[in-house]
């Protein structure tokens, strides 16, 4: 199977007015499409459980709250899918790799120690989620468009770095 490598283009305006939209809509589709997990969550393990969790309610947490993350990045993911297509040919893996990266940090950020500080907890969730969606979408644009070989590199050293900590 042969893929053409797609050449830069310099996206305009419009290009990035309906990415920027369709991440929001995504996002807010994928939110509501959440809220079962959220209800079981609650069913579970009631909502006046304070920390710290059990094994098994850390558990019940990680996976759910991933669950809803996911759900969210499938959103996000198929909005901007709609607006990507146009641009890049057989790009549907975007979905799933956007929906894969945000599972990914829905569980990430509750396996953080619950006393981690606020402050600390938002500055390790943006490097991380930036990490996680590069890693998940570039292998989407693998041999699709060109891309800067040595910042390849540094998203998955970094990202080995940041799972290893």
């Amino acid at each position: 199977m042969s893929t053409s490598i797609a050449l830069p283009t310099r996206p305009g305006w419009k290009f990035w007015f309906l990415w920027m939209l369709a991440t929001v809509a995504g996002a807010v589709v994928g939110l509501v499409l959440s809220v079962p997990f959220q209800l079981v969550l609650e069913a579970a393990l009631g909502t006046d459980v304070p920390p710290p969790w059990t094994a098994t309610q850390t558990a019940l947490i990680v996976v759910l709250k991933g669950a809803e993350g996911g759900l969210m990045g499938l959103g996000m993911g198929f909005g901007q899918w709609l607006v990507l297509r146009k641009h890049l040919k057989r790009s549907g893996g975007w979905i799933l790799a956007t929906g894969l990266a945000v599972f990914l940090q829905g569980a990430f950020r509750w396996m953080l120690p619950y006393d981690t500080p606020p402050w600390l907890v938002g500055v390790i969730l943006m490097l991380s989620f930036g990490v996680f969606l590069g890693v998940c979408q570039s292998f989407v644009l693998r041999g699709r468009v060109r891309m800067q070989d040595g910042g390849l590199r540094l998203t998955f050293r970094v990202g080995c770095c940041l799972l290893l900590s």
